[in-house]
């Protein structure tokens, strides 16, 4: 995991030009913060692992260096979710929003089965809530609700809502039986033995 964070540090490194140095970011384990943190980044790492077959590895910006992100994913790092230990965001919300972003690029085909029933979901006016609550956080920071659908709405959507059975139980209703129906089954189940 070390050799993960070490990577994507270099990458950052070379792709912001200067913006973030090699050796700025560090892995760390779970287990150097408090049990009960432990316990809850543990709980991340196994969600990603069992549902989507991913790692996660958690990072931290060294002292001074202004952290660009809560969660990342990387192209030429598959497979791989890094999430910020001190994100200001819960760390399963950063989780299901970054898998979002992967299965855009690993499965377009299962990524648009999402988008379709999300746009169903915001259609239907005893969903709104899922979308009031993202507007709001927009708001809330100051940042214009995007006018149109796009990636980053989706994944917001989902990771506000990923510990939410009734969400995933609502996505699952609207469309057809078929291989989104059967992951969203799965993260419900997965859900309910939490």
């Amino acid at each position: 995991r070390s050799d993960k964070a070490r990577e994507l540090n270099r990458r950052l490194a070379v792709s912001m030009k200067g913006a973030i140095q090699e050796g700025d970011i560090e892995a760390v384990e779970p287990g150097a913060v408090g049990e009960g943190m432990s316990q809850m980044l543990a709980a991340v790492r196994t969600t990603a692992a069992r549902l989507f077959g991913h790692d996660v590895v958690f990072v931290k910006f060294k002292d001074g260096v202004k952290p660009l992100f809560n969660g990342a994913v990387s192209g030429a790092i598959p497979g791989t979710v890094f999430i910020r230990i001190d994100s200001a965001r819960p760390h399963m919300a950063v989780m299901g929003h970054e898998l979002m972003h992967q299965l855009r690029t690993l499965d377009p085909r299962l990524y648009r089965q999402l988008d379709n029933r999300l746009q169903a979901l915001y259609k239907d006016n005893a969903s709104a809530s899922y979308f009031d609550k993202i507007k709001e956080a927009y708001e809330s920071k100051g940042l214009p609700v995007p006018k149109e659908w796009a990636e980053e709405m989706n994944a917001d959507i989902v990771g506000d809502h990923f510990m939410e059975p009734q969400f995933w139980q609502d996505l699952a209703a609207k469309g057809p039986a078929g291989p989104f129906r059967m992951i969203a089954n799965a993260v419900i189940r997965f859900l309910d033995r939490l």
